[in-house]
């Protein structure tokens, strides 16, 4: 199923001086963007720029941001090979920062309870800081490639998931510093009779996105796909792939309404919706149509 969606944009946001590469939305509204140089712009709900910080680092891009769902004060970002934490109401500048990634930090995520942060990167590995202590907790080491993306498992406090240029999504103890589990995209069967255009590219994993129960999981791949996981049970199970895009999908993310059963006509707005961006210049939202007794969820672009 699809329809037509107004491509009149709702609010144009200026204030960055150079490109912007990662956004995050807090369920308040409040969104926050990084750019090249060390650029970081804390958007309010209306639009405005609220705060704007300079890194440290502003020889270096910004890969990634983003605040405590619980406390939307606290901004993390990772730039070059630091990781750097804000606390919006003592202004600017960070109040405290990580220089322990040996390679450029991909990605950084915080827990629900924003005890420990995590921190991917270019060498294969992740970083878990305990951000009580301000002290590295765990690395973990068990990706063979590039590590592009990681993410704490809402409701799990000691679990979370990791993807990389390996094509391995990785299910993590990380109390234990093991790994509970491994699904390698390329082993993965296709369910689309003609998918020939879709082997072109390995399905390296760019960007993983939980719902915000923890139910599912979409993981962006190299090869144009979006692989969903059903995740609401202790172990990962290959749930629908998604096909619509022609190129990398380089984002996912899953907007904050409940994963409940849809209606695809009109759900009300309570189920979940897929947003994803990819390389060939689209963005795409996929709404829920019907969740299946095994728990896998039935998408369709919208």
């Amino acid at each position: 199923m699809s329809s037509s969606l107004s491509q009149q944009s709702l609010v144009h946001l200026s204030g960055h001086n150079e490109t912007v590469l990662c956004l995050d939305v807090h369920p308040d509204g409040q969104l926050v963007s990084g750019a090249e140089q060390g650029e970081i712009i804390v958007w309010n709900t209306e639009g405005k720029a609220v705060t704007k910080i300079c890194s440290p680092n502003q020889e270096e891009d910004v890969a990634s941001v983003c605040s405590l769902k619980t406390n939307q004060n606290m901004v993390y970002s990772a730039v070059g090979q630091g990781v750097f934490i804000y606390d919006l109401r003592s202004g600017t500048s960070p109040v405290h920062q990580f220089e322990v990634n040996e390679d450029e930090v991909n990605q950084v995520a915080v827990n629900e309870q924003g005890t420990f942060l995590a921190a991917c990167d270019d060498a294969n590995t992740i970083k878990v800081m305990n951000l009580q202590e301000r002290k590295v907790y765990k690395t973990l080491c068990k990706h063979s490639n590039i590590c592009s993306s990681v993410c704490f498992r809402p409701q799990r406090s000691w679990e979370l998931l990791s993807g990389g240029f390996d094509c391995n999504l990785l299910h993590w103890d990380f109390s234990r510093g093991r790994a509970i589990k491994k699904i390698n995209m390329q082993e993965i069967g296709d369910e689309k009779e003609n998918a020939t255009e879709y082997f072109i590219n390995p399905p390296f994993i760019h960007s993983i996105a939980l719902t915000p129960d923890g139910s599912h999981t979409a993981c962006g791949l190299e090869n144009g796909k979006i692989q969903i996981m059903n995740s609401s049970k202790k172990q990962l199970e290959v749930g629908q792939t998604l096909y619509g895009h022609t190129q990398g999908v380089s984002s996912v993310y899953f907007t904050p309404q409940g994963s409940g059963k849809a209606d695809p006509q009109g759900d009300g707005g309570h189920a979940p919706k897929l947003i994803s961006g990819g390389n060939d210049r689209q963005i795409r939202i996929w709404t829920l149509l019907d969740q299946q007794e095994d728990g896998n969820l039935e998408y369709a672009n919208y």
